[in-house]
């Protein structure tokens, strides 16, 4: 993973965020999001998913719940940039790092003001 001081915007770990989720629309049950922010995102899976190695450009569904269900959701358009295996307790993962299309990263502005409210309070870190 990049560090946060390489990126142009700030991303919040999301990994336990239960007002927010995402997936590659492609394989939804193999990758869970982990990080967003306004210029992408990043998942982990327990397996290596070689057909969308780099440069694979993929659709990502972003959306939020609140109380009633879903609030809004967003298809995000953007390229696999890095893949970075990390070896933990649990085993080998792989951590898929997307990059959102300059076009498309407006349709979050509603969402990251919620992530960055929620980091103020300190229930969201950022990373």
């Amino acid at each position: 993973m990049g560090s946060s001081s390489q990126r142009e915007f700030q991303r919040y770990d999301v990994s336990h965020c239960f007002v927010l989720g995402g997936e590659i629309s492609e394989y939804p049950q193999q990758l869970r999001m982990t990080t967003l922010g306004q210029g992408g995102c990043g998942f982990f899976s327990t397996e290596a998913l070689p057909e969308i190695a780099p440069p694979r450009e993929v659709a990502c569904s972003i959306f939020s719940v609140n109380s009633e269900g879903y609030e809004e959701s967003h298809i995000l358009m953007g390229n696999v940039l890095y893949i970075t295996p990390s070896n933990s307790t649990a085993g080998v993962s792989f951590y898929y790092g997307v990059k959102f299309f300059e076009e498309d990263r407006r349709k979050l502005k509603r969402l990251i003001s919620k992530l960055e409210r929620l980091a103020q309070k300190g229930e969201l870190q950022r990373v």
